[in-house]
């Protein structure tokens, strides 16, 4: 035994998600659903999906809002708030704007500038994590100046071409590349992750459509694509769906969520 600390177990296998303080407070998964709860049960969302990653480390569910945003007339992009929470410490219970692009299920979480604050709801694992339902029932009010805000921005990215030189420069900037150097002599797989998403932008899914193609819009969709479906997971002998469960970890929490909010900040920024 060691003072001050205990160990997460999950109990139907008995293995040890972690070791953790005496400050830590677990939350099951049925106490972080009523969080949700306290949303959806207004009637103005439904539950979609839910799942779990890394063995039940994470668990996430999936509420659908109505009124889907619509780019070029019909690039649907479907509007949804995402619950996380973690039985290891990784990771508050957090609840953020996810929206979903139809054609090819890319996740578009961004962080907006004016609206951050109001773009997610976080709750630590401590004593006080179950006195801040509440704080979660204001998301869906939260949720209407997130999109608002979200929709400008895509009508931005949407309006503007974008050419295959832009592109390029932009991937050197993502990747950090060294424009000094040939790409041949670049790091395989930042070379590799150039490649595919150059690729992408011209033949990802959805990125043909008219009023879509070879736009800053396309560019976005190219990253948000090879994050979430082509980035490679690293170890040799990574089965197919731990390889899934991996991309989607990055794709929703890790180097794939901060990838995306590059991409959108560089963009912008570029109008």
């Amino acid at each position: 035994l060691v003072p001050s600390k205990f160990a997460i177990t999950r109990e139907d296998t008995k293995e040890v998600f972690n070791v953790l303080s005496d400050r830590y407070s677990p939350v099951q998964n049925h106490e972080a659903f009523n969080f949700f709860d306290a949303v959806v049960g207004q009637g103005e969302a439904i539950y979609h999906t839910a799942g779990a990653l890394d063995g039940g480390r994470k668990v996430w569910i999936l509420a659908k809002l109505p009124g889907d945003l619509v780019v070029a007339n019909q690039d649907v992009l479907e509007r949804y708030i995402l619950l996380a929470n973690s039985h290891d410490g990784s990771q508050a219970l957090t609840m953020a704007m996810t929206p979903i692009r139809v054609v090819c299920q890319n996740t578009l979480s961004v962080a907006l500038a004016g609206a951050k604050r109001e773009s997610s709801f976080y709750a630590r694992h401590t004593t006080n994590v179950h006195l801040k339902a509440n704080q979660a029932r204001d998301i869906l009010g939260l949720a209407e100046a997130y999109y608002q805000l979200f929709a400008q921005g895509v009508e931005r990215l949407a309006s503007k071409t974008w050419n295959e030189a832009q592109m390029k420069e932009m991937l050197v900037n993502l990747f950090k590349l060294d424009a000094h150097e040939a790409l041949e002599e670049q790091h395989a797989n930042k070379r590799v992750a150039f490649e595919t998403v150059l690729e992408l932008f011209e033949t990802g899914k959805g990125n043909n459509l008219p009023g879509i193609y070879g736009t800053q819009w396309a560019a976005y969709n190219s990253v948000t694509q090879f994050t979430d479906h082509e980035k490679k997971v690293r170890g040799a002998l990574v089965s197919s769906i731990e390889a899934a469960d991996r991309r989607l970890n990055s794709a929703w929490f890790g180097s794939g969520l901060a990838l995306k909010q590059q991409a959108w900040d560089y963009l912008l920024a570029a109008n």
